[in-house]
């Protein structure tokens, strides 16, 4: 499981320089030519939530994910690992579910009718974004199990 979080991970953060550059590359055409391409901006949209929605999983295995520690800071780090694991059993498994559920009909549909961007210039494959929906629930869940697999130990750091 942790593995694959990791691989896809791994290679989806490169995306984020590809983005970076047609982002530049799109302000340059906006600002200097005065014009603007809607597919590149599309694509700018597909990978930002390819980075945010598939790799999750992985900032979760990698101990890398947003924490407020505001009410945990004094406690040990057994304890740390305890809540950890009940947050993910708890919170974190039944609201990806909730999510992978949800979103898997509606990925489905778009699948169905091929759906592509309701844009002139734009991009033929909507159904790809709406697919990384269900994807993105199934990679964090996967990264959940991880830890919980080991023990808690990854996700939270050991002080």
């Amino acid at each position: 499981m942790e593995k694959i979080t990791r691989y896809v991970g791994g290679c989806l953060a490169w995306l984020v320089l590809v983005m970076t550059v047609l982002m530049a590359g799109s302000v340059a055409m906006r600002y200097g030519l005065n014009t603007s391409l809607i597919w590149q901006q599309e694509l700018i949209l597909y990978f930002h939530a390819a980075v945010f929605l598939l790799c999750s999983g992985w900032a979760l295995t990698e101990d890398r994910h947003v924490r407020v520690d505001v009410l945990l800071e004094r406690a040990s780090a057994a304890t740390k690992r305890r809540i950890d694991r009940l947050g993910i059993i708890f919170l974190l498994l039944p609201a990806m579910g909730f999510l992978l559920y949800v979103s898997f009909g509606f990925a489905l549909s778009s699948w169905e009718m091929l759906e592509g961007s309701r844009e002139y210039d734009g991009l033929p494959f909507v159904y790809v974004l709406k697919t990384m929906l269900p994807l993105g629930a199934l990679l964090v869940m996967l990264a959940g199990l991880a830890v919980l697999a080991h023990n808690g130990d990854r996700g939270v750091t050991s002080e």
